[in-house]
């Protein structure tokens, strides 16, 4: 249900609760009590941690100060039920000047809340008595006095029923922050456009379809399917093992993760060349001064952390030390949800695993136990049962065996400590723990793995304890979780580039095939069509000619992902697959022998298209149409391109990864001087946040406030330079995105009916930039400052495409 909903049930309450009790609502203190706290927290979302009362000023005390984000950004000043505010009898919901005759009995509390608001650099405030809600502007920066502006006025909770949705727009913590006040009051003071045309796209939605194939192309893209599952290693071992990239030499490599290990622990190190030497140093190290080590193996999703922790310990790591090592490997994928019962899991898997490897997959003898509780049992035959160890020998036995028992599960945490010590102080190993997958969990899920993994490590001081781990997750523990209080070695694993992964594993393939494996070995099966390891070099080759010899796809697909190496796979499987790419011809030319040739614009159109005929914004997680315009809000189709320039710079004039990032404020500040509202700009970021072109700092936030930092990503460089630069990205969009001019459609669709080729795509280019510039003019201005010459230039840039 969303929020609005929520929020409307819970008014409907407190509605019956007033009329039925309102004869018993006096005071200002019954209203704030019974009414307005209920309505600010309950209703319209306000969080109570971001409420204050009663805040003194020059002017007096302020009932409620209201913030978000950090930031004070609503006024309330509350007033006695029978407090008269309203000087008309009209009841329901309209506007009226604030210094109006209908407002005169609200008066001296709009002047309050005025005064109020004029101390705390807050620009909106209500004047209420629980049943009237009056909304106004009390600082303003248009030149306009604030009793000349208009005020949101709701004279009682009927009104505020049948008009719900505005008066959640209006006072709501959402709309607050959104200023969609703004919108409302600026149209009633004629300053926003009081009609639109309608958004249509030359292509309508109706003409973007699912492309037919051919029994042979199905069949090819179930093949091609399998073949990309073979390629992410997760079916075969061996592959995953064997082609894990070493040099970590990559520029693709994640900007943000060294800014964030360098920030936040004690020192970063690289893992190069050869790969798992500070591992190997830390359990050696482990090994001589009878210390253990919790390591931290940072990397973006992707970059490959389970794979470099199995292949460590399999391969990389000297015989002779791996044979002291325990290795119990958690994964935490099949842990099946939430926080209740996660440690007893954990302990029960690890106990599990630890009396499989070391007794050999059974569960230990009496005499094995006795030898792991022998603490225990040298106590009892001295101490508490020494005479029944004396006389009845076997009594005793059965005794201790079921405290063992009792032990083992009343209390298997101290079981397992037990188990991981014996092993330690009688088999001289070396207990390495590895906790994978947490960061697939939520954050506090997170928290309690990595206590638990540091409670482990504490109790049994010579083990290493390993935990792959994102940057982002460590970002958040360092600074609001275990980290906080918990020291860890921290080794950062870089990402390779999508074009280096694919062709390792490429070549691994090809060289099983030229040793003849298994060549009879049948991958795959579909409609009949049987392909064995003789049939892998046509598929290997058009992954060849599509992604490896072709760099310039390969670098578009590691940054559209941002170099994510499972969706660089996923994208890779898409583009091939694609119907426009007509994959089944281009194994057809390698069975018989001839040149594999595919044009980079086909290849880019594959990207765009995935399995339709057009570009079509649903079914695309990768691309985002820079030139759409947000829902309900009327702005340039230029925003988010100016969006990206913004940030971009902001990027190329740090001194570090740290000073890329900038609060949302100091986004919407920036376009606020160029004419944008709000309500734009953080429709224009949020959509780009959800489509990963940009990142906010804090890896957790689930919504964007005003000191919310921000960085461009790596998609969002590429969808920069494709908005700029590449032909076939703007011929999509200039058919798919909807636009407000109807001449443009007409124009453009009248090029369409023809046959399209390069004078008729230069036409429709010309076309919608021309569009697109032309809004820009009417919705965005770019003051004459430095801080605004680039974006200047990028209008400058676009008109290239005119010429």
């Amino acid at each position: 249900m969303e929020q609005i909903d929520v929020a409307k049930q819970k008014f409907d309450e407190i509605h019956a609760f007033a009329q039925t009790y309102v004869d018993q609502i006096v005071s200002e203190a019954d209203a704030r009590f019974q009414l307005i706290d209920r309505l600010l927290v309950d209703v319209l979302g306000w969080s109570r941690n971001g409420i204050r009362t009663e805040p003194s000023t020059e002017s007096g005390y302020i009932d409620y100060l209201l913030s978000s984000g950090g930031r004070s950004l609503f006024v309330v000043e509350a007033k006695r039920t029978g407090k008269t505010l309203v000087s008309t009898k009209l009841t329901d919901r309209r506007f009226y000047k604030v210094g109006g005759a209908a407002l005169r009995d609200a008066q001296e509390g709009l002047a309050q809340a005025a005064r109020y608001c004029s101390s705390k650099s807050v620009p909106y405030a209500a004047l209420t008595n629980g049943l009237t809600w009056i909304g106004f502007r009390a600082v303003r920066v248009d030149g306009i006095e604030y009793l000349d502006g208009v005020a949101a006025v709701f004279p009682d909770l009927e009104a505020i029923d049948s008009r719900f949705a505005e008066f959640y727009d209006l006072f709501s913590q959402e709309g607050v922050r959104l200023r969609l006040y703004s919108v409302y009051l600026d149209r009633e003071e004629g300053s926003a456009l009081s009609s639109v045309d309608p958004l249509v796209s030359v292509v309508p939605p109706s003409d973007i379809y699912l492309m037919k194939k051919s029994d042979l192309a199905r069949d090819m893209e179930q093949l091609f399917n399998e073949f990309f599952k073979t390629l992410t290693g997760d079916s075969d071992q061996e592959l995953l093992t064997h082609c894990f990239v070493e040099s970590p030499e990559s520029h693709e490599a994640d900007r943000s993760l060294e800014k964030i290990t360098r920030e936040l622990v004690n020192y970063v190190q690289t893992i190069r060349g050869e790969a798992g030497y500070e591992l190997r140093r830390e359990i050696e190290t482990s090994f001589e001064t009878k210390r253990g080590q919790v390591v931290l193996i940072v990397g973006n999703k992707g970059a490959g952390k389970t794979t470099f922790v199995e292949r460590f310990f399999k391969f990389k790591l000297d015989r002779g030390l791996r044979e002291k090592c325990l290795v119990l490997k958690i994964d935490l994928a099949e842990f099946p949800g939430g926080v209740d019962g996660l440690q007893e899991w954990l302990t029960d898997r690890l106990i599990d695993t630890a009396e499989h490897m070391l007794y050999q997959g059974r569960s230990p003898s009496y005499d094995e136990l006795q030898g792991i509780f022998f603490d225990h049992y040298q106590r009892w035959s001295q101490g508490e049962y020494k005479h029944l160890y004396e006389t009845d020998i076997d009594a005793f036995k059965i005794k201790f065996g079921e405290f063992i028992a009792d032990r083992r599960q009343a209390k298997p945490h101290t079981y397992l400590i037990s188990v991981l010590k014996r092993a330690v102080r009688q088999r001289s190993v070396v207990p390495c723990i590895i906790f994978d997958n947490a960061d697939n969990f939520p954050a506090h899920f997170q928290d309690a793995v990595f206590q638990y993994a540091y409670s482990l490590f504490r109790a049994v001081s010579l083990s290493v304890v390993v935990v792959p781990i994102t940057d982002r997750t460590i970002w958040r523990l360092s600074k609001a979780g275990a980290l906080q209080s918990y020291s860890a070695k921290t080794l950062y694993l870089p990402v390779p580039s999508t074009k280096s992964v694919l062709e390792k594993r490429i070549l691994f393939i090809k060289r099983k095939l030229d040793e003849g494996v298994d060549k009879s070995r049948q991958y795959f099966t579909s409609r009949g069509l049987r392909i064995t390891m003789d049939n892998m070099p046509a598929f290997a080759a058009c992954v060849e000619e599509a992604f490896i010899r072709t760099e310039y796809i390969a670098r578009r697909i590691g940054a559209l992902t941002n170099y994510d190496l499972r969706r660089g796979l996923e994208l890779s499987q898409k583009i091939i697959t694609a119907p426009i790419l007509k994959v089944d011809e281009l194994v057809s030319a390698y069975f018989a022998k001839q040149d594999i040739r595919i044009q980079e614009r086909r290849i880019v159109q594959a990207l765009l298209y995935g399995d339709y005929n057009k570009f079509k914004q649903e079914a695309h997680e990768y691309v985002l149409n820079l030139f759409a315009l947000e829902a309900s809000c009327f702005n340039s189709p230029l925003l988010r391109p100016s969006i990206l320039r913004l940030l971009i710079d902001k990027e190329n004039a740090a001194s570090d990864d740290l000073g890329a990032y900038i609060s949302f404020e100091e986004i919407d500040h920036y376009f606020e001087n160029m004419g944008a509202a709000t309500r734009t700009v953080h429709a224009g970021v949020e959509e780009m946040v959800k489509y990963r072109l940009i990142e906010p700092y804090e890896p957790t936030i689930e919504t964007i406030t005003p000191t919310t930092r921000l960085a461009v990503t790596p998609s969002g460089h590429i969808h920069f330079e494709m908005c700029i630069n590449y032909a076939v990205y703007i011929e999509q969009m200039a058919l798919t995105t909807p636009i407000r001019s109807e001449a443009k459609i007409r124009s453009i669709r009248e090029v369409t009916r023809h046959k399209m080729g390069i004078a008729e795509w230069i036409i429709v280019k010309k076309e919608f930039i021309e569009y697109c510039l032309l809004e820009d003019a009417q919705f965005l201005s770019c003051p004459s400052h430095p801080d605004y010459m680039s974006q200047t230039q990028l209008r400058r840039e676009f008109k290239r495409w005119l010429s």
